[in-house]
């Protein structure tokens, strides 16, 4: 039971810092109104309910939701993981390739028929 609670956190761990990336590269092209998606129940939740908590995590949320007041219009949405298969997809493609993916609307052609699968 241990090992499955250190994992889970682990993995809340790192949802929450993908939402903090995705917040300060949002907040670098000085973007005003913006949707993050996630498909992690919890940290949405603790995201968009203010919960803190006591554990270390709990610091993590409080500063990720500092970090929303910049912009004019933000939320926070879970989605399904079903959906979420360009977000896996680039980061199973930067393990691979060693590097950080920063792109506009011209993403890499590994990915197209994700992009139109999750937009459906």
């Amino acid at each position: 039971m241990a090992i499955c609670k250190i994992e889970h956190i682990r993995v809340e761990w790192v949802e929450l810092c993908t939402l903090m990336e995705g917040i300060k590269l949002a907040h670098t092209k000085n973007l005003e109104r913006v949707i993050f998606k996630s498909d992690s129940t919890s940290i949405v939740n603790r995201v968009r309910k203010s919960k803190e908590g006591i554990i270390i995590i709990g610091h993590r949320v409080k500063e990720t939701i500092s970090m929303l007041d910049f912009f004019s219009e933000f939320e926070v949405k879970w989605i399904r993981q079903s959906k979420n298969k360009v977000a896996n997809h680039l980061c199973k493609l930067a393990l691979a390739k060693n590097c950080n993916l920063l792109f506009e609307m011209d993403y890499p052609s590994e990915i197209h028929k994700y992009v139109i699968y999750d937009s459906s």
